[in-house]
């Protein structure tokens, strides 16, 4: 006889062993770019608390502290800010992304589960979601495109020592220009896929307010003259 195959259960404690493993990936090559122990050691701390008790701030909360640990590091190292002495395709930095960006999206699943992410204005309370609902592929999907990223911070990365921007213009605040319209043309770019995409997701009914509301917006003049004047008609006969 052929057992039938069961799909594994995912709990939060599956994300939140996915957030430990990043979190000491992360302290272990910290370590290893730097002897700056106490710093690594509060970034540790405050990741593990965060996996275990119920802040909803805490991905912004360890991020920061990871930020403030990096940017010290590098401004001891004099390279802040500095794109031309950073080597490419470096292991230590990809791995830090890469763990850095796995704990991210792991703490972020375990707000979900415990406080809910997404508001609606529409319900009284911001309802969490069930761990009936994780599967397995859920979390394959989430984990594979962290490497990705990762390499797209490096080309990212690459694309700024390169002499972009106008002439006359110092190499860093040539990277600045370069990363100011990169933000810019993205957020442009996300805030229109973002806009199209929601209205794949309406129904008729919804499309139809939709439409009746940028019909009152374009000719709201037209027709607030017309009514004045059928009421003016209806008075004087």
């Amino acid at each position: 006889m052929t057992k039938s195959l069961v799909t594994p259960k995912i709990t939060a404690r599956h994300y939140q062993a996915l957030c430990g493993l990043a979190l000491a990936t992360i302290f272990l090559f910290q370590l290893q770019q730097s002897s700056s122990l106490m710093i690594h050691l509060l970034m540790l701390v405050v990741g593990t608390c965060c996996i275990l008790l119920r802040f909803r701030l805490s991905p912004l909360l360890v991020f920061v502290t990871f930020t403030a640990a990096q940017a010290f590091e590098q401004y001891n190292q004099i390279r802040f800010v500095n794109f031309q002495r950073f080597p490419f395709l470096n292991l230590g930095d990809i791995m830090l992304c890469i763990a850095m960006l796995t704990y991210l999206v792991g703490q972020y699943r375990l707000n979900g589960l415990r406080f809910g992410v997404l508001a609606d204005a529409r319900l009284p309370a911001n309802p969490a979601r069930s761990e009936d609902s994780l599967t397995a592929a859920e979390l394959v999907g989430l984990i594979f495109p962290v490497p990705l990223c990762a390499l797209a911070g490096q080309a990212a990365m690459l694309m700024l020592t390169k002499n972009w921007g106008p002439d006359g213009m110092g190499p860093v605040w040539r990277q600045l220009f370069l990363v100011a319209w990169t933000l810019l043309l993205g957020l442009f770019l996300a805030a229109h896929g973002f806009r199209y995409w929601r209205r794949l997701q309406m129904n008729r009914t919804m499309a139809l307010l939709m439409l009746q509301d940028v019909l009152w917006k374009e000719t709201g003049g037209e027709q607030r003259r017309i009514e004045r004047w059928t009421a003016w008609r209806k008075l004087n006969p």
